[in-house]
């Protein structure tokens, strides 16, 4: 039998360990003084694995290759055979820290990798980021590759994560948004917008409000915040099929309402006919957006006070902060005072 096909193959696996062993000679270890030799198991070669990973966070990065926040200080790599059996090791760990060795590159975008020992066959592998050191902490993203791995060959495993789940609020009629926190009023008309970006596999709703508080409804543009008309606070949870995210508190406040709604001013004209009206609910402060010419108006935190200047009649309207408005009907009306005739 010839014995050319048997050194071609080793050959090819001198391609694979070289590198080290020439770093090895270039750092004064001298001649190599012992062989080569293949591995026990002729079907496990070593692979290079490399993954992109995000030295900042992006909350514009929907399922790009825009990798992982800052947090990230490791990522586990799981293998699975062509049997879909856990290889010998599995999972690996790699350092993706800011002082990690494995990394290399400048800017929010670095390649970190490391030498499996796998098998020759159709490998699945998965990496997930972590939060702490060798695989601890809170997952943050996943990623999965199937590939083909030989024997006698050169074998590349590249894969990105995704982007770290994210959110934006943005605040619509009668709401408002600061932070993770969304303040809106008790109306079938306020709306807010939760947009979501990044992570692992489809959203889902983890948990929400009861539906007499408000709903959720799953538009391209992200979860649409509806107020059912009721107050109350409650939390949303999002899930992206990995970890689970709480990127909204819902505080529903009642919509702002006059106490009374109706002046009539009947006894006299200026200061000393002032009269006023107790605004509840709402989210101050209050401002007053349109009062008739025949009265003089102001307001104090929730309070309005108003007296007429002349007779007339008009709606007196306020406006929360997040838009509420409220309505006061006033009239004013001339006192006639009788002159007695003397004869």
């Amino acid at each position: 039998m010839s014995r050319y096909p048997r050194n071609k193959g080793l050959a090819a696996l001198l391609t694979v360990l070289l590198p080290a062993c020439a770093a090895g000679v270039a750092n004064g270890g001298g001649s190599l003084s012992a062989p080569i030799l293949p591995p026990k198991n002729p079907d496990t070669v070593a692979v290079s694995f490399s993954v992109q990973v995000s030295s900042s966070s992006s909350k514009n990065a929907a399922r790009r290759a825009q990798a992982i926040p800052v947090g990230t200080m490791s990522v586990r790599i799981a293998v699975l055979d062509s049997t879909s059996t856990p290889v010998a090791g599995s999972p690996f760990n790699l350092d993706t820290s800011a002082t990690s060795l494995s990394c290399v590159g400048v800017g929010p975008l670095r390649t970190c990798s490391t030498l499996l020992s796998v098998p020759v066959g159709n490998d699945t592998f998965t990496a997930i980021a972590y939060t702490g050191l060798n695989g601890t902490g809170s997952p943050l993203v996943s990623s999965t590759v199937t590939q083909q791995i030989y024997l006698n060959a050169t074998n590349k495993v590249s894969l990105a994560l995704p982007a770290a789940l994210a959110d934006t609020i943005t605040a619509g009629l009668y709401a408002s948004a600061a932070g993770n926190t969304v303040t809106m009023l008790a109306d079938p008309g306020a709306t807010a917008l939760l947009a979501l970006t990044g992570g692992t596999g489809a959203y889902a709703v983890a948990a929400t409000c009861p539906p007499s508080i408000l709903t959720l409804t799953l538009l391209p543009d992200g979860y649409h915040i509806h107020s059912s008309g009721i107050a109350g606070t409650c939390n949303i949870t999002i899930g992206d099929g990995l970890a689970t995210l709480s990127p909204a508190v819902v505080n529903v406040v009642s919509f702002p309402s006059p106490s009374p709604n109706v002046l009539n001013f009947n006894s006299g004209l200026g200061v000393s006919a002032q009269q006023s009206v107790t605004i509840s609910g709402g989210v101050a402060p209050f401002t007053i957006s349109a009062s008739p010419a025949f009265l003089t108006t102001g307001i104090a935190g929730n309070v309005l006070n108003a007296y007429p200047n002349s007779a007339g009649s008009g709606t007196i309207t306020l406006l929360d902060s997040l838009g509420g408005p409220v309505s006061i009907t006033a009239t004013a009306t001339t006192v006639t005072v009788p002159i007695a005739s003397h004869h």
